[in-house]
């Protein structure tokens, strides 16, 4: 269960305790200024209740009553997420969708996760599954079994050089509005969503300061919405050129353009002046690729990207960092010859 700060202060909790023999679902809301007290009370109603019957209760219903429960607590592009992956579970694995979720063991899960990992998902989508059937099973107050997901696959990244990124502003010199969100990708580095989601307000222009404190994201309702970024840590200061901050300033704004419109307008600049392509995304893998050619250590690229931890960095970026690795180990080599001279 979770518990919901109200805007008079006092934290609200809705608690579940299963459906009632006509399948109508038993709810109860649960409210007061203390948190802990509000999360004990709903939880011993739920204990009580739990003689309801629930047990004919399949992952499918478990979803929607999910839905029903946390849809207001979650950002808009984990919900869009979560009903897709609804969708194509109850339209293409129905024997999983529609079986009792009390009933639902480990083979079952792993039965789903060879299933969809033969239907050419990568395993990272495959955990996405497994991710989302675990928290309807946590709605639940019941854990998913464990299972054993298919060994990730290292991203092959395709870093455009920096000839390659030259080229590509120099052909947007004539587009400020392009030239800009390129840049903040180069050097910022900034993703699609966040170059969207910047206002002048996030800007410092007196110490060339860009505050990147919020994302653009497509919502279940196929609108666009502004949200604050999903960890802590995508909420940064950066640094920037004052060439960029120059342009921003002149041109009154940063873009008026969405993540999409971005998207279609990087290709289009790309294919017009016969650039080889690349996405606007790889712009970021660029950035980090040439911080680690200058010997920038990973806590600082990692706090310029908005990664959350160095290991993400490492994985992502593992081509990258090998690459310099070997510059490194060259270099140490070297040195070492001194021993021997």
């Amino acid at each position: 269960m979770k518990a919901t700060k109200l805007p008079s202060g006092m934290w609200r909790v809705l608690a579940y305790a299963g459906k009632d023999s006509s399948g109508r679902p038993v709810r109860k809301s649960f409210s007061g200024p203390d948190k802990r007290k509000v999360l004990s009370d709903a939880a011993a109603w739920v204990d009580e209740h739990r003689k309801v019957d629930d047990t004919s209760c399949t992952f499918g219903d478990a979803a929607d009553d999910f839905f029903i429960l946390r849809k207001s607590a979650l950002s808009p592009s984990t919900i869009r997420g979560y009903m897709n992956i609804s969708r194509q579970l109850s339209a293409k694995y129905p024997w999983f969708w529609n079986s009792r979720i009390y009933g639902i063991g480990s083979d079952d899960i792993q039965a789903l996760i060879l299933a969809l990992t033969r239907s050419g998902l990568n395993p990272k989508t495959v955990k996405n599954y497994t991710g989302f059937i675990s928290t309807v099973f946590q709605s639940k107050q019941t854990r998913m079994p464990i299972v054993n997901h298919p060994q990730k696959i290292r991203p092959e990244l395709n870093i455009p050089d920096i000839f390659t990124v030259k080229r590509t502003l120099a052909a947007a010199k004539d587009n400020t509005e392009l030239w800009i969100c390129i840049m903040l990708a180069a050097t910022g580095p900034l993703r699609r969503g966040e170059v969207a989601a910047l206002e002048m307000k996030d800007i410092d222009f007196d110490n060339n300061v860009v505050h990147v404190c919020h994302d653009m994201v497509m919502g279940p309702d196929k609108e666009w919405h502004i949200k604050p970024p999903k960890t802590p840590t995508s909420d940064r200061y950066i640094i920037m050129p004052e060439e960029l901050i120059t342009a921003i300033r002149t041109q009154g704004y940063v873009t008026n353009w969405t993540p999409k419109q971005i998207y279609n307008k990087f290709n289009w600049l790309l294919k017009k002046n016969d650039i080889p392509h690349y996405r606007f995304h790889d712009l970021r893998h660029f950035c980090v690729s040439y911080l680690k050619a200058m010997g920038v250590e990973d806590l600082y690229i990692a706090q310029r990207t908005g990664h959350s931890d160095y290991a993400v960095l490492r994985n992502v970026y593992a081509h990258t960092l090998q690459d310099h690795q070997k510059t490194v180990d060259e270099k140490i080599l070297k040195d070492l010859k001194r021993f021997t001279a």
